[in-house]
């Protein structure tokens, strides 16, 4: 039986956290930019991502990066 993952301790208001997911809303972030600005681990993250509790895409098999803007609408949609 799978554990479910709670998003509830998110803690987004980190003061670079709008800019850096605004300043450029077509690029894309990496496991550990994205990890770093929600202060959450790599490994929460990939975790979410397994679970599809975060937007992703995939790039190649095996590569996994976050486009800014869904990110963005993600977190809009979550209230933080």
């Amino acid at each position: 039986m799978r554990k479910s993952i709670g998003l509830g301790h998110l803690r987004t208001s980190a003061p670079n956290l709008q800019a850096e997911l605004y300043d450029n809303p077509h690029d894309y972030l990496t496991y550990d930019e994205l990890a770093k600005l929600l202060r959450v681990s790599v490994r929460t993250l990939r975790r979410w991502v397994s679970f599809e509790k975060v937007p992703y895409v995939k790039i190649e098999e095996w590569h996994v990066r976050f486009p800014k803007s869904d990110i963005a609408a993600w977190l809009h949609t979550r209230g933080a």
